[in-house]
């Protein structure tokens, strides 16, 4: 008997019986399912985010590169420092949160670097 099913049965914890139906459901599918949902599920807020960036292809939105001329700034040693290039910025930090959600299949761990990097 695992913790979750003791929790279940000895009834101070009833929520322990959805999670043991809900382990069982998961268990009949295979784990490429389970990696290919996590895949799609973190790539999706980087996809919506890079389209609200373009106006259409190649077509940078003014609003990016407002953001990155007067809102964001780079925190380096206790000063803000804004963007060096904001336009370049703008359409580099576009790109990367649409190309490199397209990745996640193929080149997991470069995506997955690009994204961690796009976070910080």
């Amino acid at each position: 008997m695992t913790f979750i099913q003791s929790l279940g049965t000895c009834g101070r914890f009833p929520p322990a019986r959805l999670i043991a139906a809900a382990d069982g459901l998961i268990a009949r599918f295979p784990p490429s399912l389970a990696a290919l949902a996590l895949r799609l599920a973190v790539a999706g807020p980087f996809w919506r985010s890079g389209l609200t960036k373009w106006d259409g292809f190649g077509q940078i939105s003014d609003g990016a590169v407002y953001l990155f001329t007067e809102e964001f700034r780079l925190h380096i040693l206790g000063q803000e420092i804004p963007f060096p290039y904001p336009e370049i910025t703008a359409f580099l930090s576009g790109s990367g949160e649409v190309i490199l959600p397209l990745l996640l299949g193929l080149g997991t761990r470069f995506a997955a670097l690009g994204l961690l990097g796009m976070s910080l």
